[in-house]
C-alpha cells in the first residue's frame, strides 16, 4: 500500500522517530508507536503531535505506521509563498530573464514535491 498522507507536522514528527527507534527491528518500531497515544507527552513535542493526531485520526495513525507517511502538501500555498518571495527580490535587468528563473524555480520545486 502508498504511504498515507498526513498533515506535514505529523510527517515531521514520524520521522523525528526515525533515527531514535532505528535500533529497533520494524515490529518493535510500530509497537512503541502505537504505545505515543498512551504515553504522557509536552505539548509542542513530536510525541503529542502524534498522540493528537491518533487520538483524532486513529485510523491513519495506524496506516502511517504500517506503510508510512508523506506530508501533504498545499500545491497553492506552496506556489503562492514562491510567487510573492520571487516578486519581493530586487532585480537588475531583463525582466525575461527574471520570468525564466522563475519558471525554472517553480519547475524545481513541484519537482521536489
Amino acid at each position: 500500500m502508498d504511504p498515507v498522507i498526513v498533515p506535514a507536522e505529523v510527517a515531521e514528527a514520524f520521522k523525528f522517530y526515525e533515527r531514535p527507534y532505528g535500533r529497533f527491528d520494524r515490529e518493535q518500531q510500530r509497537l512503541l508507536l502505537m504505545l505515543m497515544p498512551n504515553s504522557p507527552t509536552i505539548p509542542g513535542h513530536p510525541a503529542h503531535v502524534l498522540k493528537e493526531f491518533a487520538l483524532n485520526c486513529p485510523t491513519r495513525f495506524m496506516e502511517a505506521i504500517l506503510y508510512g507517511c508523506k506530508p501533504h502538501i498545499d500545491i497553492k500555498e506552496e506556489v503562492s509563498s514562491l510567487l510573492n518571495d520571487w516578486l519581493n527580490q530586487q532585480r537588475n535587468g531583463d525582466g525575461q530573464v527574471d520570468v525564466g528563473r522563475f519558471a525554472a524555480e517553480l519547475i524545481h520545486h513541484i519537482q521536489k514535491s
